[in-house]
C-alpha cells in the first residue's frame, strides 16, 4: 500500500499465479513491478492495477505500445497531466494524426500466426474546456502497397471519473494477410481538430 500510494512509483506490470494462494497478512501472492521517478507523479496506481488485471483476465497481451516515456516527441510532451508514467502527448488542433504504431512484413505474419484477435486502446482528455473531442477516431488499417484492404474505426468515448480521461477501444479479428509486403497501422485521427492530451496508445492481441 505504501508503494501503491507513493507519488514516486508507477505500477507497470503484475504477475500472479493461476491458482491464488495467500501469504503472511492474508493477502494473495503476487509480484508487482514499479518504475521509480525522481520527481512526484500524479499516477493512480490502483487505477492501473484494475486495468492490468482486466487485460490479463481477458487474455490480451500488449504487442506494441507508445506510452511517451522514452523521450521521443520532446516538443509535444506534457508532465502535468499524464495518465500513466511521467509523460503524456499533446495533440494540437492543427495536427490531424497522432504518432503511429506500425507492424509490417514478417512481423505481421508472426502476429497473425500467434493471435486471432486484436484490441486497440488509447486514453484521451480535452486540453481545454472548449474542446469537445468530437470528430476523434481510433484507426487500425491493414494496407498493401499503400492501399487499405481492411479498416477498423472507433469513436466511442468512455469517461473515467477518477482521472478525467476518456478511453477509446475496439476489438476485431485479424484479417487474412495477402503477402509479406503488408503493413498494419494504428493511430488516432483528430478530424475534429481538437486540442487534446493522449497517452498509452496500445495494440494488444489474443
Amino acid at each position: 500500500d505504501t508503494v501503491m500510494h507513493s507519488k514516486y512509483f508507477t505500477l507497470i506490470n503484475i504477475f500472479e499465479p493461476e491458482e491464488p494462494f495467500q501469504v503472511l497478512g492474508g493477502y494473495n501472492y503476487g509480484i508487482y513491478v514499479f518504475q521509480k521517478h525522481a520527481a512526484e507523479d500524479s499516477t493512480n496506481n490502483y487505477q492501473i492495477l484494475t486495468k492490468l488485471k482486466k487485460d490479463k483476465l481477458e487474455g490480451y497481451h500488449t504487442v506494441e505500445k507508445i506510452d511517451f516515456e522514452e523521450g521521443k516527441y520532446p516538443s509535444n510532451l506534457l508532465t502535468a497531466d499524464s495518465h500513466t508514467g511521467r509523460y503524456a502527448y499533446k495533440l494540437a488542433s492543427d495536427v490531424e494524426y497522432s504518432p503511429t504504431i506500425s507492424i509490417k512484413g514478417s512481423n505481421l505474419k508472426k502476429l497473425k500466426a500467434k493471435y486471432k484477435e486484436i484490441r486497440t486502446y488509447v486514453v484521451v482528455k480535452p486540453l481545454n474546456e472548449a474542446d469537445t473531442l468530437s470528430g476523434l477516431f481510433l484507426i487500425c488499417s491493414f494496407e498493401k502497397k499503400g492501399k487499405i484492404y481492411n479498416y477498423h474505426k472507433s469513436m466511442q468515448l468512455v469517461k473515467d471519473t477518477l482521472s478525467g480521461y476518456y478511453t477509446m477501444s475496439s476489438v476485431f479479428e485479424i484479417p487474412e494477410l495477402r503477402s509479406r509486403k503488408e503493413e498494419l497501422k494504428f493511430y488516432l485521427r483528430n478530424a475534429g481538430r481538437n486540442n487534446l492530451i493522449m497517452d498509452d496508445l496500445r495494440l494488444m492481441a489474443k
